[in-house]
């Protein structure tokens, strides 16, 4: 939500430089907000964006193993390994 410019004057007099508040609980945005794709407002938190707490260990799970990926990219191109990584593969 963009502030006024009577309510940016007083924020600047305390030495404080913001344009936008959260469109949920109303704090100061800084650096860091949080949006989605295709919809309007912006927010300073998960929390006011969507109303629950995402567990952070549940969204590693969603990942992509790009490690495990490229340590079997490897495997394949290496002469001694290659028929190794085919039999993998098949299993």
């Amino acid at each position: 939500m963009q502030l006024t410019s009577g309510q940016q004057t007083a924020l600047r007099d305390q030495g404080i430089c913001a344009n936008e508040t959260c469109d949920r609980c109303g704090k100061i945005l800084g650096e860091v907000r949080y949006t989605r794709r295709g919809e309007q407002g912006e927010w300073c938190s998960e929390l006011c964006r969507d109303g629950v707490v995402i567990d952070r260990a549940a969204r590693r799970n969603l990942r992509k193993r790009t490690k495990q990926a490229a340590t079997m990219k490897r495997l394949a191109r290496t002469p001694k390994t290659a028929s190794l990584f085919q039999t993998i593969q098949t299993v």
